[in-house]
């Protein structure tokens, strides 16, 4: 235990209630995460082979929870979020 040497922020990110700290000390990349998660989300469920009611369904109870927990989470500039928010209504018309 004593040789071990504990690596700072800059080295690795740290993870604590949820939230991803690292050497920037910004939300910007974790916003973008935020809309890679969303689209790649959003593709998972267009590919599954369910009907058009369970797809919303998957939407509405398994992908907007875990994405709102994020936008709790970081603070991510309403652009950010407006570009989701299209995609998901993209989603929603198909």
């Amino acid at each position: 235990m004593a040789s071990q040497q504990i690596p700072t922020v800059s080295q690795e990110p740290v993870e604590s209630l949820g939230r991803w700290y690292d050497s920037s000390m910004k939300d910007t990349k974790r916003g973008l995460e935020t809309v890679e998660l969303a689209t790649e989300g959003l593709l998972a469920i267009h590919r599954c082979g369910l009907q058009g009611k369970l797809k919303v369904w998957c939407l509405q109870f398994m992908l907007i929870p875990k994405l709102l927990w994020l936008l709790l989470v970081y603070e991510i500039c309403s652009t950010t979020i407006e570009t989701m928010e299209a995609k998901i209504n993209k989603f929603t018309r198909r």
